[in-house]
């Protein structure tokens, strides 16, 4: 049985802990057009998410300005959406190789990044997937980023133009 996450409500464990039944995996967390993404709100907030181990998708917007400091992939995970981790306080993005396809503006304004390992398999970085919106959000710990030989196209602002001089 395939699910999809559109809203669940976030206690201070994880938020897909008791959720998966059996025989149930959550294999895609939904796009949203909320600005605080699907779990959290203007005045809860949470630091950490382990995305399920089934999980091939994370949609626009999930985890938008949640709070997120560390985020842990699944394994499996092939796509991350548009704003689906902007706006956070990330400090390390460590996809595995199974991701082929990240959003516009996926990890925009996350000034705390530091470390940044993308994907062998992806072919392309977009617009501001690591951007920074101000001169307040650039990432002064982020001194170097190694771009796989997969990577063919690099898109405009893709990791803050600020940053390397």
């Amino acid at each position: 049985m395939r699910v999809v996450l559109r809203s669940v409500r976030l206690t201070r464990i994880s938020c897909f802990q008791d959720y998966n039944a059996e025989l149930d995996k959550v294999t895609e967390i939904a796009d949203t057009d909320s600005t605080t993404g699907l779990f959290a709100t203007a005045d809860e907030k949470f630091d950490s998410v382990t995305l399920p181990m089934d999980l091939e998708k994370v949609g626009k917007n999930a985890f938008r300005d949640s709070g997120l400091s560390e985020v842990a992939f699944s394994p499996i995970l092939k796509s991350i959406g548009e704003t689906a981790f902007q706006g956070n306080s990330i400090k390390a993005v460590v996809l595995p190789d199974t991701v082929t396809s990240l959003g516009r503006g996926a990890f925009a304004t996350n000034p705390k990044l530091e470390k940044i390992d993308l994907p062998n398999n992806l072919s392309e970085i977009p617009d501001s997937a690591f951007g920074c919106s101000d001169n307040k959000n650039w990432m002064t710990g982020l001194t170097s980023v190694d771009i796989p030989a997969s990577v063919k196209k690099i898109r405009g602002k893709s990791i803050c133009r600020e940053q390397f001089h």
